[in-house]
């Protein structure tokens, strides 16, 4: 998991947490005992002191119930977000590229065996760099997105062009070699700002009708 997996962790945590605690809120307060008497189940009831039985039927023990599922959640998720939140808080950028935006000018230019060694793409000049693209049905490329290159579809434009605005790099259906050795062109190769690996997005489904994306690590 890297750094920018491990922030939206945190985040979906924290948003867990607090639908948890919302829900809590709405729930009575208490504890719940069980004990069997003659095949019979009998529930206790324990708040502030307070005991009484509970017929089986009373609506008050599924709520104490989700209670007690809550709290346990909460419980969790306390440690996991404690654990979590120094770690991202002091984390310390690594990319080479957002390191190179603070650089004086004399800094300015290091060379790409830098970035190799480091294990980084250089994103100075990578979507501009040349890459092995799908030659199928050339005919095809029949849309123009708003930078000038030529796409497929107008969803594949729209997406072309959000990336863009999103400060997105991407390299239009680059050829992928998998570890077996076959050989794929995914629609859209990204570079994406922060994120330590290459994505890839897939798109599948028609613009005004539907739509269903998918973005997937190296």
């Amino acid at each position: 998991m890297n750094m920018l997996e491990t922030r939206e962790l945190l985040l979906e945590l924290q948003e867990k947490r607090l639908r948890c605690q919302e829900a809590l809120n709405k729930l009575p307060r208490g504890t719940l005992s069980i004990y069997r008497k003659h095949n019979t189940i009998y529930y206790l009831y324990y708040c502030d002191g307070v005991r009484k039985y509970l017929h089986r039927d009373d609506p008050l023990i599924q709520k104490l119930i989700d209670r007690h599922m809550l709290e346990e959640e909460v419980k969790h998720l306390d440690t996991n977000i404690a654990l979590l939140s120094p770690l991202v808080e002091g984390y310390q950028v690594i990319d080479p590229n957002v390191l190179l935006q603070g650089f004086s000018p004399a800094y300015a230019n290091p060379s790409p065996v830098v970035f190799q060694t480091i294990g980084a793409i250089d994103s100075r000049d990578w979507e501009t760099s040349s890459y092995r693209r799908s030659q199928r049905y050339p005919e095809n490329l029949t849309i123009t997105t708003k930078k000038g290159d030529r796409v497929r579809s107008r969803i594949e434009s729209w997406f072309m062009d959000l990336y863009e605005e999103l400060g997105v790099q991407v390299h239009y259906e680059e050829e992928f070699r998998t570890p077996s050795g076959l050989i794929i062109n995914t629609d859209m190769t990204l570079l994406i700002p922060f994120a330590i690996d290459l994505k890839y997005h897939e798109h599948l489904g028609r613009m005004g009708k539907w739509i269903s994306s998918s973005c997937v690590n190296r």
